[in-house]
């Protein structure tokens, strides 16, 4: 099945094909690999290249460029088939493509679609780091609608990632999801308040670990724990504050600042490595949802820090 008849009948979108006139003008050793067609998809032209056998990974993304400049149009590679690691590889290059009766992604058109099957909708009661991410971005960024690969691009991960979010989302329960066909969507209420107590029960505590610092960090972080939910209330912090970074981010962190003290001494600093980080909120401080999320239950039933909380949740 051509891929015009393909999207034609899962997108509901129109798509053309006709022969392309201006191959001839092709250099030799591309006519000799590729058959070219044209096509309209949603009324833009792009070229279709279709292998004539093998071709190595280096050559697709070395002639996909070369195609794109000589033509002057966006390129799709139509393949008969291909590996996991492959497929792994063009979308990571942002290279187009479209597997017989497989997957299809079309980054110029906002299209991607995993190869057909069944698949089991995991089911959990809690959510993945990245899925609560997801949503509280979705909160913060007030999205009403995103297609897979937007999500993609705000969250510089890759359209397979994001569809496992939506599948953890979508098998919690919350109704956060559309499809078009096999296109799938992000969207959710207009109402934050609406859409805030919706996702609040299946948020988790974005801490991975903690470590009591012997000496004060050196390099300037983000506040994470009691200290942020201080940074976005009028609540005094303690004595020694609380530091977030992700796992990467510790990776790259002195290791002789990394000293910890006893559990029963007072620390330098309290440093608490977290599953994601939501860079665009605050470069003070960790979002205020995952702050409130990392405190532990003595501090949440302290009277003034639970005011606090709910001074900070009627702001968001």
């Amino acid at each position: 099945m051509f891929m015009s008849e393909y999207l034609s009948e899962v997108l509901h979108i129109e798509i053309s094909r006709k022969k392309y006139a201006d191959a001839e003008k092709l250099p030799l050793i591309l006519r000799g690999q590729f058959r070219f067609d044209l096509l309209s998809v949603n009324s833009v032209e792009c070229l279709a290249a279709a292998p004539k056998e093998n071709i190595s990974l280096p050559a697709m993304k070395k002639h996909y460029i070369e195609l794109q400049k000589l033509s002057g149009l966006p390129c799709i590679y139509e393949l008969s088939s291909i590996s996991k690691y492959a497929e792994q590889r063009l979308m990571n290059e942002g290279i187009a493509f479209y597997v017989i009766d497989g997957t299809v992604y079309l980054p110029f058109g906002g299209i991607f679609l995993p190869k057909t099957g069944p698949r089991a909708i995991v089911e959990a009661d809690r959510l993945s780091f990245l899925a609560q991410r997801l949503l509280l971005t979705a909160l913060y960024q007030k999205w009403e609608q995103l297609t897979l690969l937007e999500i993609a691009e705000w969250l510089a991960v890759t359209p397979m990632s994001v569809t496992r979010a939506l599948d953890e989302i979508e098998g919690i329960g919350l109704p956060f999801h559309n499809r078009k066909g096999r296109r799938r969507f992000f969207s959710r209420p207009v109402d934050d308040k609406e859409y805030f107590a919706a996702i609040e029960p299946y948020l988790r505590n974005p801490v991975k670990k903690t470590l009591r610092l012997a000496y004060m960090p050196k390099k300037e972080l983000r506040l994470g724990g009691i200290s942020a939910v201080c940074h976005y209330s009028m609540l005094a912090d303690n004595t020694y504050p609380t530091f977030a970074l992700t796992q990467q981010e510790l990776r790259g962190f002195p290791p002789d600042e990394l000293a910890v003290i006893p559990k029963d001494g007072e620390p330098a600093a309290i440093l608490q490595i977290v599953g994601y980080m939501l860079d665009d909120y605050d470069k003070k401080a960790i979002d205020p949802i995952s702050a409130i999320l990392s405190l532990s239950d003595k501090e949440k039933n302290d009277d003034r820090v639970a005011l606090a909380i709910e001074q900070i949740k009627e702001k968001v």
